[in-house]
């Protein structure tokens, strides 16, 4: 039957978007991609896990710093939502 999927590449394709998606989740907040994907493959509820992780460092186009109390917020964000501080414009 040409229209027949096998339940076990069923299952494989399920794992590996579940790894994918850990591991670029990762990759936005500074950290390992291969690690957090391979992680994420075996154990879907480490998605969680790194969606509420804070980043490591900052990322362009991701995360920046703030400059007065040191927390991590999104790039574009103008006011910081921890200490209510105007963010300098990047460029």
């Amino acid at each position: 039957m040409p229209g027949y999927v096998k339940p076990e590449m069923f299952v494989f394709l399920v794992i590996a978007l579940f790894g994918v998606a850990g591991g670029w989740m990762a990759a936005n907040r500074g950290r390992n991609f291969i690690g957090w994907c391979l992680l994420c493959a075996m154990f879907p509820i480490f998605l969680l896990v790194i969606y509420f992780n804070k980043p490591l460092r900052e990322v362009e186009g991701k995360f920046k710093l703030c400059p007065k109390c040191g927390e991590f917020i999104k790039w574009r964000e103008p006011v910081c939502k921890y200490c209510r501080t105007e963010q300098p414009p990047r460029e």
